[in-house]
């Protein structure tokens, strides 16, 4: 079911291709069966804006262990037809405290969740969270980096497969503090909330709750500018 949901993934499938240690969350609605999941993941060793975060580079951060200290969200992907509840969100806070209790490489405690993606400059759900916006990363043209893989235990893996080390934009780079010293040290990361991303409060002393509820809509898709930009930046076409 998780590989059916790739689908629709703005980036298709592509669990596989996820390196090093990781952990899926899976998000299951009784009667309906799975309806999203979330990866956890030991994070890429190259990135600008964390050498700028910690003031370090590719060599120190690798002899130090602190690549071992930072834990990366590479993919959530949530069903279409229960994106509107919140479930992003909740499976966000779910990964984070995940992180908390139980992730560790070598020994090592982690300090920051980071997350990279192009998504996020449209959908806010990271920063209702409490992750906050460092910077892009400087991405790249060409193939930068060509891994020549072996033969697996299942079927052959061959660069030509897997392009997912060339060819790279800039991405948003965010991250969630896991201690305090983390908390002191983003603070001038931390940008005043955009009132149009907060939450709705209810003028009601408490909630309203309806039972047995069905909703129809029609969508079709629309083209305008900015859709055209999102289609290039996501490398997706026009459905």
């Amino acid at each position: 079911m998780i590989r059916e949901l790739e689908r629709f993934h703005y980036r298709g499938k592509g669990l596989n291709k996820i390196v090093g240690r990781r952990t899926v969350l899976v998000a299951e609605i009784e009667q309906v069966w799975i309806v999203g999941y979330g990866v956890l993941s030991a994070s890429v060793p190259a990135v600008g804006p964390r050498f700028d975060l910690f003031k370090t580079n590719f060599k120190e951060q690798m002899t130090s262990g602190l690549i071992n200290r930072v834990v990366r969200i590479p993919r959530i992907v949530i069903h279409p037809e229960f994106r509107g509840i919140h479930l992003g969100i909740l499976m966000v806070k779910h990964l984070v405290n995940y992180v908390k209790e139980y992730w560790d490489i070598n020994h090592y405690k982690p300090i920051v969740v980071e997350v990279i993606g192009a998504m996020t400059d449209y959908h806010k759900f990271f920063e209702k969270v409490g992750f906050i916006s460092i910077g892009y990363t400087k991405g790249y043209r060409g193939n930068a980096v060509i891994p020549k893989y072996g033969n697996g235990s299942f079927a052959e893996r061959d660069s030509s497969r897997y392009d997912f080390l060339t060819n790279q934009e800039k991405k948003p780079y965010l991250v969630y503090p896991i201690y305090p010293h983390m908390v002191e040290k983003l603070a001038p990361y931390r940008r005043q909330s955009d009132p149009s991303f907060l939450p709705k409060r209810p003028l009601l002393g408490k909630r309203l709750e309806f039972k047995r509820l069905s909703l129809k809509y029609r969508n079709k898709n629309m083209e305008s500018e900015r859709t055209k930009v999102i289609r290039d930046v996501f490398g997706v076409d026009s459905e």
